[in-house]
């Protein structure tokens, strides 16, 4: 199930490059020409979202975040996609050589191929193991997490880099440096659904969906986007020429509260146990916790 969506749409970029209002100075407007061309330089592409939508999306055992980015104790990580298992298990992925051959060596010092010539770029391994580390700790920050009988399950927090799998990337041996994470794009399922059935993983109990869907909600609740908060206000609904596909219009059965996507999905896969209404979270736990009337029998 996708959760969050790439930032870099084409309306918001569209928005961006066109938005005029009487009272803006240049400033302002160069303001905003920067943010559509951070948009459009953004390294989260389309086709790297469509290609993690392919295997994840229509999972009702996955939750995809395209786009995350975070400040946590002074230390900012970006992250590409976010993959969320039932089971907690939290991966990274890193796209952004989705098109590109890689070289590493032992000392890990990495190249990306690039038109026939191998350019020097920074590891995205440590990069990764970065982001693995600070993700780790923003999990446990957001005080979501799940408790069974007093305890909270083990985090399972990895990451992968994916590279062109039509290009050759060299590796040294893995004594002399684990690139295990550098794997080629059409590997990714496979690699994260045997890590996911392995002895231990199959042996944690699945969350419910409203618990997973809190702890998705609090990690959003962080993201802070590059572009500036004016292509989230209302008046980008309002521009005449400019409408949002694919906004969400369905409500709470009980409060008329605006109910996302994702909440809309569980509720239509336990509509039994939420007397076959679409409700929103709260609501959602407080239908499940009223006492089951008696079944009336007949005279």
């Amino acid at each position: 199930m996708i959760v969050k969506k790439r930032d870099a749409t084409n309306h918001k970029v569209a928005y961006l490059e066109t938005y005029e209002a009487p009272d803006m100075d240049s400033v302002q407007r160069q303001g905003l020409k920067q943010a559509a061309a951070r948009l459009k330089a953004s390294c989260t592409s389309d086709n790297a979202c469509s290609q993690i939508d392919s295997y994840f999306a229509d999972s009702k055992d996955w939750l995809v975040i395209h786009d995350l980015r975070i400040q946590h104790a002074h230390q900012i990580i970006q992250i590409n996609h976010l993959l969320i298992s039932s089971a907690l298990d939290f991966y990274i992925v890193d796209s952004r050589y989705l098109k590109s051959g890689l070289t590493l060596n032992e000392n890990g010092q990495c190249w990306v191929q690039n038109n026939n010539r191998n350019v020097p770029i920074a590891s995205p391994l440590n990069k990764l193991n970065r982001d693995i580390r600070i993700m780790r700790d923003i999990i446990k920050s957001a005080k979501q997490l799940p408790r069974f009988l007093g305890i909270s399950p083990m985090i399972n927090v990895q990451g992968y880099i994916l590279t062109n799998p039509s290009l050759k990337t060299h590796k040294p041996l893995s004594s002399e440096l684990d690139t295990s994470a550098v794997i080629a794009s059409d590997m990714l399922f496979a690699t994260v659904w045997e890590k996911r059935q392995s002895w231990m993983r199959s042996k944690v109990n699945n969350i419910d969906s409203i618990t997973l869907y809190k702890l998705t909600q609090a990690l959003l609740s962080m993201h802070t986007p590059t572009t500036p908060q004016l292509v989230m206000n209302n008046n980008m609904v309002n521009a005449g020429h400019l409408q949002h596909p694919e906004q969400d219009t369905t409500h709470c059965a009980k409060c008329s509260k605006p109910v996302t996507a994702y909440v809309r999905e569980q509720c239509f896969r336990h509509m039994g146990r939420l007397r076959g209404q679409v409700l929103c979270v709260p609501c959602q736990a407080a239908v499940q916790n009223e006492p089951k009337r008696p079944a009336v029998s007949g005279l």
